[in-house]
């Protein structure tokens, strides 16, 4: 299985503060057998936090491409980020 990008929030000295990876949404999405659906805003709502932030992100829409050799992954997402 190929990587898929991760978002990271750093600081002004490039410190990394919190982060979210991109194979998490794909991990959920992957096994669905829908060619469209609707989800829930549960189903659709990533979180991860740690000491310093909190984030969530929030998929609008996810469109995923499997080739023999190689997976297009894209979507439209907000993110949200509460600083702690």
């Amino acid at each position: 299985m190929q990587d898929f990008d991760t978002l990271v929030l750093v600081n002004d000295r490039n410190e990394e503060i919190i982060s979210f990876s991109a194979d998490e949404i794909y991990k959920k999405f992957e096994a669905s057998t829908s060619e469209k659906g609707v989800l829930s805003v549960e189903e659709a709502t990533f979180n991860t936090e740690n000491g310093l932030a909190a984030m969530r992100v929030v998929a609008q829409s996810i469109n995923i491409n499997k080739g023999p050799d190689r997976i297009d992954f894209n979507g439209n997402l907000y993110v949200l980020v509460h600083i702690k």
